[in-house]
């Protein structure tokens, strides 16, 4: 009988070794992971002006209208918006169709509509 517990002796420390191995390296990872909560990201400030020139000025404007989280905007000459400008205020997609220009935004798209619609 004894003979058959020496035997199995390596095996068992081993994995028990192992085992406890396993068992730091998962405590490590749910240590990190609870130190990288996710942090309340505050919505940047909207500057009127930023937008405006952004769109090619309020002359260039017709109307503004929103659907959730997309602004549409009917323009007169689509080649006067500025696209790079539109993407650093937060826009995340750039979809244009004749003078009609839609731009996907998150969070304000109905706050950015107001804004435009009470500078033109």
């Amino acid at each position: 009988m004894n003979l058959i517990l020496l035997d199995l002796t390596p095996f068992i420390i081993s994995g028990s070794v192992a085992g406890g191995i396993l068992l730091l390296f998962l405590i490590y990872i749910l240590i990190k992971r609870a130190g990288h909560k996710k942090k309340k990201v505050e919505p940047p400030q909207i500057d009127d002006k930023q937008w405006l020139i952004a769109l090619g000025d309020k002359e260039n404007i017709k109307a503004v209208t929103v659907r959730g989280s997309r602004l549409s905007l009917e323009l007169v000459d689509d080649k006067k918006i500025n696209r790079e400008s539109l993407t650093s205020l937060g826009v995340k997609s750039i979809i244009t169709m004749s003078n009609k220009l839609i731009l996907v935004i998150e969070n304000q798209a109905n706050e950015i509509a107001n804004r435009i619609s009470s500078n033109l």
